[in-house]
């Protein structure tokens, strides 16, 4: 359904992704969940497609990554892989120079949620082996 070119359709399956994250991390943060396993490996490919969409060439659809994620980053801050998490951010800054300005409005709007003192933490102690290499 992520190849869809419909805009409206791309939005709301990005939606249902990010709502998906963070629905089960905030599951698992609470201990009520019994299947991590399952969660965790479906994380990857989670992220791997609202990245993948952030690279499109269609601007609402990098319009809905940015929006997705900034739904369900602040549980992603928390994840055990949080230096996956890392590098994407550094992939939606490349978003800046968009020539759509509502993506960028949109990327203003994901950079409002993050904490950034968590992040500059997050960023000097996690380690190189949580690379985005791993997702593709």
């Amino acid at each position: 359904m992520f190849s869809h070119t419909d805009p409206t359709t791309l939005e709301k399956t990005c939606i249902l992704a990010a709502s998906f994250i963070k629905h089960y991390l905030m599951k698992v943060y609470s201990h009520s969940i019994e299947s991590e396993r399952n969660f965790f490996s479906i994380f990857p490919h989670l992220l791997k497609t609202l990245l993948r969409l952030l690279k499109s060439t269609d601007a609402m659809a990098v319009r809905a990554s940015c929006l997705a994620m900034k739904c369900c980053l602040p549980e992603l801050l928390h994840y055990c892989y949080s230096g996956l998490v890392v590098q994407a951010i550094k992939e939606y800054m490349n978003v800046r120079f968009h020539s759509f300005w509502l993506v960028r409005v949109e990327l203003c709007s994901l950079l409002s949620v993050i904490n950034w003192s968590g992040l500059a933490m997050l960023e000097a102690t996690s380690t190189n082996n949580c690379s985005l290499q791993v997702l593709e």
